[in-house]
C-alpha cells in the first residue's frame, strides 16, 4: 500500500497555489470560505435538507441521515452516525466536536464500517475524481485508527492508508491524489472516523523542461528517458528531444524524485529531485546532468551442485541499492 502525505495540526492552517482556479469544499459546520478561492458546496439549507421533512431545521438530538449527495461527494452511513456541530442553525446530534476550536462541525461515525471483500458497504465518503485531482480531508479518529483512500473499482491501482491524529482538540490534514480517474472511497476500518471538511482541487499542470548534460554519459542508450515520481508512487515519463532537451507535464503542488528509464549503469548527478509545491507559473526549467558509472567485473567458481547447476539462476542484490543492476551470467560447463 502506498503512503500518502499527512500533517497534524493543533492550530490549523491551509494554503493553496495562487491561481484563478477555485477548489470545491464541503464543510460540515456549514462555514462559508472565501468565494474567490472556494466553491462552497454546503450551507445550512443544504445540510438541513438531508433530514426528514418532519425535522425542524436546527433541531438537536437527531441522528445523521444514512446518505446524502452534494456534487461529486456522497455519504453512505449507518444508523446512529451523527452530525456534531456548534452551528445551531444545523439539525444535529449535539455540539461535541472533540474540543476542536477551528472547525464548527464533523460527521462522526458511531462505529466502524461493515466490509464486503475488504471494501466498506457503509460509513464512508465517496468522491468522483479525474486523474491527478487532489483531495484534502480534515479528519481525526477517536482512540486511533487509519484512514483508507481506495479506488472502488480497482483497489490494486490505488489503496492509500494513513493514520490521522486522535489527540484531544486536534485534527489531521490528509492529502491524496487520484492516480487515475474514478470513484474513490474514504473510510476508517479500525477506528471511529470524523470528517470535518473535505477539499477537492483540479490538477494544475506545469511544463517542466531543461537541458541534459551527457558529456560524462557516453554510450547511454538512445531509448533512455527521465522519470518523475511523486510521494504516492505515481510516475511521469518525459519526452526526449533530439536537441538534448526534455519536457514533461507535471501536476504542481508536489515534490518529485527523478530517475532514469532504460539507462542501467547511468545516474543523475545533478537535478535528482524537484519541488513544485509553490510553483505558480505554467513552465518550469530544470536542467539535468547524467554520469556513466564505473563498472568492475566480478567472477568466481560455483561448487556443490554437480549436474544441478543447469537449474541455477543468480540474482545480485546490493545493500544499499545501487544505480546499476548486474545480470549474472552462469557458465554451466566450467561451473563459473
Amino acid at each position: 500500500m502506498n503512503k500518502a502525505f499527512i500533517t497534524c495540526f493543533f492550530l490549523f492552517s491551509f494554503s493553496f497555489v495562487s491561481t484563478a482556479q477555485t477548489s470545491d469544499v464541503w464543510d460540515f459546520g456549514a462555514e462559508q470560505l472565501d468565494v474567490n478561492n472556494f466553491n462552497n458546496l454546503l450551507n445550512a439549507t443544504v445540510i438541513n435538507s438531508w433530514y426528514a421533512s418532519t425535522v425542524t431545521p436546527g433541531t438537536s438530538g437527531v441522528s445523521f441521515p444514512t446518505t446524502f449527495t452534494a456534487g461529486v461527494l456522497t455519504w453512505t452511513g449507518n444508523s446512529g452516525d451523527r452530525l456534531r456541530t456548534t452551528n445551531t442553525n444545523l439539525s444535529r446530534f449535539d455540539a461535541n466536536v472533540a474540543s476542536v476550536t477551528n472547525f464548527a462541525g464533523r460527521v462522526y461515525c458511531n462505529g466502524t464500517p461493515n466490509l464486503s471483500s475488504g471494501v466498506p458497504t457503509n460509513r464512508f465518503m465517496s468522491i468522483v475524481l479525474d486523474e491527478d485531482d487532489e483531495v484534502t480531508i480534515i479528519a481525526r479518529t477517536d482512540a486511533g485508527g487509519d484512514f483508507t483512500f481506495i479506488n472502488e473499482n480497482n483497489p490494486a491501482s490505488q489503496t492509500d492508508v494513513i493514520a490521522p491524529t486522535f489527540a484531544s482538540a486536534a485534527t489531521s490534514e490528509l492529502k491524496f491524489a487520484a492516480k487515475q480517474a474514478g470513484t474513490f472511497k474514504i473510510y476508517a476500518t479500525n477506528g471511529k472516523a470524523s470528517f470535518y471538511r473535505i477539499y477537492r482541487k483540479d490538477a494544475i499542470y506545469a511544463t517542466v523542461s531543461g537541458a541534459i548534460d551527457l558529456t560524462q554519459a557516453s554510450g547511454i542508450p538512445s531509448t533512455y528517458a527521465i522519470v518523475y515520481t511523486n510521494a504516492a508512487g505515481k510516475s511521469w515519463t518525459s519526452t526526449m528531444n533530439s536537441n538534448g532537451t526534455y519536457n514533461v507535464n507535471l501536476p504542481i503542488g508536489y515534490s518529485y524524485e527523478i530517475s532514469l528509464l532504460d539507462a542501467n549503469g547511468f545516474i543523475i548527478t545533478n537535478g535528482t529531485s524537484i519541488d513544485l509545491t509553490t510553483v505558480t507559473t505554467p513552465t518550469f526549467n530544470h536542467d539535468i546532468t547524467i554520469l556513466q558509472v564505473t563498472l568492475f567485473e566480478v567472477t568466481g567458481s560455483i561448487s556443490g551442485l554437480g549436474t544441478d547447476i543447469d537449474l541455477l539462476s543468480l540474482t545480485f542484490t546490493a545493500n544499499p541499492a545501487t544505480v546499476y543492476t548486474p545480470s549474472p551470467v552462469i557458465n554451466t560447463t566450467n561451473a563459473t
